[in-house]
């Protein structure tokens, strides 16, 4: 009796871990991570219940401000992509609510370059960021970004 009732047991068990799996699944109830080769670049990003979590696109780039900058522009052109090429209807509506929904970093790191007006904006810059920690900067900090504007504007600065 007992050996009929184990066995009955595990046959009936197994329909039902395989129904909750199949609803787990049909419902993307668990995080899916995915990694996509798109434009030469692997674009990582996880979705749960069927939406893409914005906060996970190219995580693992985020250290690296231009690296990340250029894999969430791709992440952002490939759920654009995705969501006129994919058919099927659950994976087509997560791609364009994520192509309408995702915002991408666009990050350029450039040098200031050489020159009065580029000599004023970096100390100008860099007053801004002392004058805030450190009061006695502020007279400082005005007459160096007030000499920079001046410079921009056309007019010959004050002494």
């Amino acid at each position: 009796m007992t050996l009929a009732l184990l066995a009955l047991t595990s046959v009936l068990q197994l329909p039902a871990e395989w129904l909750t799996r199949y609803w787990q699944d049909g419902m993307n109830s668990t995080v899916v991570s995915e990694a996509v080769i798109y434009r030469g670049e692997t674009v990582r990003f996880n979705h749960l219940f069927w939406r893409v979590d914005s906060r996970s696109v190219c995580f693992d780039q985020q250290q690296r401000t231009s690296d990340y900058s250029r894999c969430t522009q791709n992440a952002k052109a490939l759920f654009d992509e995705l969501c006129q090429q994919v058919e099927e209807r659950r994976h087509k509506n997560m791609f364009c609510q994520a192509a309408a929904s995702y915002r991408p970093v666009v990050a350029q790191i450039s040098d200031y370059g050489a020159g009065q007006v580029a000599t004023l904006k970096r100390q100008c810059g860099d007053l801004r960021v002392q004058a805030m920690a450190d009061k006695s900067k502020v007279a400082e900090r005005n007459r160096v970004c007030g000499q920079y504007q001046a410079l921009l504007d056309g007019v010959a600065p004050s002494p």
